[in-house]
C-alpha cells in the first residue's frame, strides 16, 4: 500500500507527525485495519484534515440514527377504526 506524505505545512507539527508515526506503527500491527487507518489518518495531510474527517465520520452517522428515529415507518400508527 502506497504510503500518502505529509504536507509541507505539516511536516512541522509535532502532533501530527507522531499521530501519523503511531498510525503507521498500529498499521504494520494490525494490516486488517489498514483501510480505516489510512482514511482516518494516513490519506491526510494534516491534524487539522485528521479531525475534520473523523468529526464529519461521526456526524453523518448520528444524522442517519437520528433519521431513523425520525422518519415514520408505516407501521408506526396502528390502522383507523372503522
Amino acid at each position: 500500500m502506497a504510503r500518502a506524505k505529509p504536507a509541507s505545512s505539516s511536516a512541522m507539527d509535532p502532533m501530527f507527525l507522531r499521530l501519523r508515526g503511531e498510525a503507521e506503527e498500529a498499521l504494520r500491527r494490525e494490516p486488517d485495519l489498514g483501510g480505516l487507518i489510512y482514511g482516518a489518518v494516513l490519506a491526510q495531510d494534516s491534524l487539522e484534515s485528521v479531525i475534520g474527517h473523523r468529526l464529519a465520520q461521526r456526524l453523518d452517522r448520528r444524522k442517519r440514527l437520528i433519521q431513523s428515529f425520525v422518519r415514520p415507518s408505516p407501521n408506526m400508527w396502528p390502522a383507523p377504526r372503522r
